[in-house]
């Protein structure tokens, strides 16, 4: 069964590599002096990524980001991302990058500068989520795209699960979160929203969110979803717990651990963005520990290449459907 027609609601980053050369310290510090004498790429980062990885998978998708009008963001908009991606455009003054200098020699992350510029978006957000739904609507799911930068905020957070409550309640909605707009997602006693259908914060987040160690967190994640899904009112929380790989509670049950196979890990960038997106893509199709297991493989495969590796439906789509003829739930026809 195809995937319905998907938005992504989030931060959208200008991931900037730029390639080069370290030939010896500077003289004026103990610091690398970098060469720039390699290419110059630039990515989808942030929601952008997980918007990416949907439409791979051949999901209709759409995006509602923050961009700038520089000359970088104009440049990449125009040649790098799909066609067919649709994207609604909240007007910042400057695009998030995240610039990363790679010595292409050894292979190796010199140094990632940000640049962020963070201003208030929440009339323009929620006017953009409206106006999506009534050109694009209707939408089977809705996720949040959360990465702290400004566009989403506890209030549009509610103000946007209100407007969909008013349109559909049976639409799916998911969200990779931010501690800072951590609220947001559970409920409030201003008004009426329904749950949200899955969660799936870091184990990192969770400690700081309840005050313990990142190892508390790691020794009994099962034991923190459970909590998530109590207090938050969430039907479904994974943890997200690195090379242990996942724990997940239900509000309807079912919990446990989903651990993943040991990988070579050369560069992480992406890897919870394509976690989150497969998690989206097959959401109401598979039962959790498979959705689990297969975005553990799907991350996995991310880390072992520089920056945010893609996965499509070339190569994915046969996969998923193998694990299930190997459970007994296909037949040979």
């Amino acid at each position: 069964m195809a995937k319905g027609k998907t938005l992504v609601i989030g931060d959208f980053i200008l991931d900037e590599y730029i390639f080069g050369s370290v030939e010896k310290i500077s003289p004026e510090a103990p610091v690398p002096e970098f060469v720039l004498n390699g290419d110059i790429e630039y990515k989808a980062g942030g929601a952008g990524n997980v918007a990416c990885i949907l439409h791979g998978l051949e999901v209709e998708t759409y995006l509602v980001g923050q961009f700038g009008s520089d000359e970088k963001t104009m440049a990449f908009l125009d040649t790098s991302l799909p066609d067919d991606l649709g994207l609604w455009m909240v007007n910042c003054r400057q695009t998030i990058t995240k610039t990363r200098f790679i010595d292409s020699h050894y292979n190796q992350h010199i140094l990632r500068v940000a640049l962020e510029h963070r201003e208030d978006l929440d009339d323009r957000v929620e006017m953009a989520v409206k106006d999506i739904f009534a050109k694009q609507g209707p939408f089977e799911t809705v996720i949040f795209s959360d990465y702290d930068k400004g566009l989403l905020t506890e209030k549009t957070i509610w103000d946007i699960r209100g407007v969909l409550a008013q349109i559909d309640e049976n639409i799916a909605v998911l969200a990779d979160p931010k501690i800072k707009n951590w609220r947001g997602y559970g409920p409030t006693v201003m008004r009426y929203l329904p749950d949200l259908d899955c969660v799936t914060p870091n184990h990192r987040e969770i400690a700081e969110i309840y005050g313990v160690s990142a190892d508390e967190v790691y020794t009994d994640a099962v034991h923190f979803a459970d909590k998530v899904v109590s207090e938050q009112q969430i039907k479904t929380c994974i943890i997200t717990l690195g090379a242990m790989g996942a724990a997940y509670c239900t509000a309807e049950g079912p919990q446990g651990h989903i651990p993943t196979r040991p990988r070579e890990v050369f560069d992480v960038t992406g890897a919870g963005d394509t976690f989150f997106a497969v998690v989206s893509y097959l959401w109401g199709r598979y039962d959790i520990e498979e959705i689990i297991h297969l975005a553990n493989e799907a991350a996995g495969q991310t880390v072992q290449g520089l920056g945010n590796q893609m996965i499509d439906k070339r190569t994915w789509g046969d996969r998923f459907i193998e694990r299930k003829v190997m459970r007994g739930e296909f037949n040979d026809g």
